[in-house]
């Protein structure tokens, strides 16, 4: 666990590769997306692209919201519209 307004490494796979990411913990929010309103941990992966991370503590830290700026500033932002875990 990275402390509030630290920088630590973390696990990560994307659609094109796993690797450990350096991010930035931003603290805990409160965010409302079409799922619903959830409490999350608001991450930061510092750098020329910025990508920040939402991850819902009530579905296991799996990311609800996720943004994305390149280099251009040119804005990606993708939310969680529904998350199903199997009771296995």
């Amino acid at each position: 666990d990275i402390p509030v307004g630290k920088t630590g490494a973390m696990p990560v796979a994307t659609g094109k590769k796993y690797g450990l990411y350096r991010l930035e913990n931003l603290g805990d929010e409160e965010i409302e997306i079409p799922l619903g309103i959830l409490r999350t941990r608001h991450l930061r992966a510092p750098g020329e692209n910025s990508t920040e991370l939402w991850l819902a503590y009530d579905y296991r830290l799996l990311p609800v919201k996720i943004r994305h700026v390149d280099n251009k500033g040119n804005s990606l932002v993708q939310v969680a519209t529904e998350i199903q875990l199997s009771q296995e």
